[in-house]
């Protein structure tokens, strides 16, 4: 149970850092979602997701689409998107 704590409390910190969401403008306000929980027993481990703040509307898209291209193509693929 304290490592659970430990996650809670070390995630926000890491989630504003320029190597994750810092790079795309000035985090403000970082929240988990302890409440649900996702692949709690997988081989993975658990995953949490997370609320986002920045401190303008342009930062906030801009995080936003550069993770939507992200997931993009993961499940695309490069090749369709880089030689059509």
């Amino acid at each position: 149970m304290y490592s659970y704590y430990v996650l809670y409390s070390n995630i926000a910190k890491i989630l504003e850092k320029f190597e994750y969401f810092g790079q795309y403008g000035k985090v403000t306000k970082v929240i988990v979602n302890k409440s649900n929980v996702y692949n709690a027993h997988g081989p993975g481990g658990p995953s949490y997701s997370a609320y986002i703040s920045f401190s303008n509307d342009i930062e906030a898209s801009i995080a936003i689409l550069v993770e939507i291209f992200r997931n993009f193509l993961k499940e695309e693929g490069c090749g369709r998107v880089c030689y059509q």
